[in-house]
């Protein structure tokens, strides 16, 4: 997913930021989109690997946005994506954390 980056080291619109401290609860999430992708999955938890059940998975149409519906509890988090429908399906993002 590295690849659908802005090439300005200086611009990246991904939030929360990885190591920030989210601006907002529930937390909004950002991301580039990738040309031909469908649709996208969010992962939000709290474990590092995303793996847990604690993990919600969240599919996102139509938009490279999405606002979390509950507030979270404090404490650190972590969350990926991964663009669907444009032969990517089994890529995903970095993992990145942030602290609500």
């Amino acid at each position: 997913m590295r690849e659908h980056r802005s090439p300005n080291p200086l611009v990246d619109s991904r939030r929360p930021k990885n190591g920030a401290e989210a601006d907002l609860n529930p937390p909004g999430f950002v991301w580039r989109p990738v040309p031909g992708a469908t649709h996208y999955e969010l992962r939000v938890g709290q474990s590092a690997g995303l793996t847990a059940r604690s993990s919600k998975s969240c599919e996102v149409r139509g938009r490279t946005l999405y606002l979390l519906p509950e507030s979270l509890k404090p404490g650190v988090y972590h969350w990926r994506w991964r663009a669907l429908g444009c032969g990517q399906d089994k890529t995903w993002s970095e993992t990145f954390s942030f602290t609500e």
